[in-house]
């Protein structure tokens, strides 16, 4: 190969090693609360790489609801879903072991404790005391959404933990494909 040749190639190796580097430095979580994400134990531990722990979800869930962005928090709450079932057991238990903050809006702390002991009981794992703790239940009852016929089918197809927390939503919300 002539030097040209090598020298171009070197140039452009050398580049996309650069880029490669620059975007995983870019795309690499660097939030104050980001639970679990960049650290160095989230291997050992078996937590999906990037996932938050229930501590950095519940602040998330705050901060979207002080800024008026309850959509937002709700994604929060389908985001730990993927965290939680991308985690090994190990990982599952190190997600959920602290008792997160208060949110300041009880319907989410509900939503919360609700969703933890739902994914630990389809884990086979005892959910954390935290969970049974008063201001983790709704009053009034949360519906998660507001469309006709909606109740009726909430009432009868929420999981026993989301009944049991005064938080109702479809036997499937939490589904994923």
């Amino acid at each position: 190969m002539p030097e040209t040749d090598r020298t171009c190639l070197e140039r452009r190796t050398s580049a996309a090693s650069h880029d490669e580097q620059a975007t995983m430095t870019r795309l690499r979580p660097q939030a104050p609360d980001a639970g679990h994400e960049g650290d160095a134990d989230q291997v050992d531990q078996g937590i999906r790489a990037g996932a938050l722990s229930v501590d950095a979800l519940a602040r998330r869930i705050a901060r979207a609801l002080a800024s008026d962005r309850e959509g937002e928090a709700r994604r929060w709450l389908f985001q730990f879903v993927d965290d939680f079932r991308g985690s090994s057991p190990g990982g599952q238990v190190a997600l959920v072991q602290g008792a997160p903050p208060l949110t300041g809006d009880q319907r989410y702390d509900a939503a919360i404790a609700a969703l933890v002991e739902h994914l630990c009981a389809a884990a086979h794992q005892v959910p954390p005391k935290w969970t049974g703790e008063r201001e983790r239940f709704a009053e009034p009852w949360w519906f998660m959404a507001e469309m006709p016929g909606y109740r009726a089918s909430a009432l009868r197809d929420s999981p026993i933990s989301f009944k049991r927390h005064g938080v109702f939503v479809t036997a499937r919300a939490f589904e994923r494909v």
